[in-house]
């Protein structure tokens, strides 16, 4: 899944909703502010077009320039001619690709945009991007963690924290649980802050849920 994904607070939830990856084969520089927004999928008809995978939100329209390679290093710039939803996928065509063969020959490859358009198109949301790194505070200061990993399991998203014994917690990504809306403090301090209770929180480490299924 694409890490241009925002969380979406109830008062952006009407918003175009995208998608941690984070290059331009002739501008490395480029390389730490690219984000992975999804992969050339299969071919849709005999100009060029194709399905974008491992995404299920539509291709934002402001997304006008991108990269695409095998990997971010050999990633090259094409700009975006359409991108619309094709029943539930998202469909785009692009400046390097113009024929099907052309699709056919890309398929399976990164897809990527810079960081900075991606902040600039949802620049009120959180991107799970923004989240990857940051330290998980509790609303006493205590530190609990590090969020190592970000995943959908089909109703939400959901934060997975390291703490310093390697133990994890995975817990769900809604405003209930985490202040998602400070985007100073995650974008600029990467500090997520934690608004459960701290005993509440201790039933959520996957030692604590061992002991619990041992029971």
């Amino acid at each position: 899944m694409g890490v241009d994904k925002p969380y979406r607070s109830p008062a952006n939830a009407g918003a175009i909703s995208p998608q941690v990856r984070t290059s331009d084969a002739t501008t490395p520089s480029l390389v730490s502010d690219m984000l992975f927004v999804g992969i050339v999928g299969r071919p849709h008809g005999l100009k060029g077009a194709f399905f974008v995978s491992s995404r299920t939100e539509p291709f934002p329209p402001k997304y006008k320039s991108i990269f695409i390679g095998k990997n971010r290093d050999q990633a090259r710039t094409a700009e975006v001619l359409f991108a619309r939803m094709q029943g539930d996928r998202p469909l785009i065509q692009c400046s390097i690709s113009s024929t099907r063969e052309d699709a056919e020959k890309l398929t399976g490859q990164e897809i990527y945009v810079s960081s900075s358009l991606a902040h600039k198109v949802f620049e009120k949301d959180v991107l799970w991007s923004d989240l990857m790194g940051c330290s998980v505070e509790s609303t006493s200061g205590k530190t609990l963690g590090k969020i190592t990993h970000l995943y959908d399991n089909g109703a939400t998203g959901v934060i997975q924290i390291t703490g310093g014994d390697a133990d994890t917690a995975d817990l769900p990504m809604v405003s209930a649980i985490f202040d998602l809306d400070n985007l100073t403090k995650i974008r600029v301090e990467k500090i997520l802050v934690c608004l459960l209770p701290d005993d509440a929180i201790h039933a959520y480490w996957s030692r604590e849920l061992a002991k619990d299924e041992e029971k």
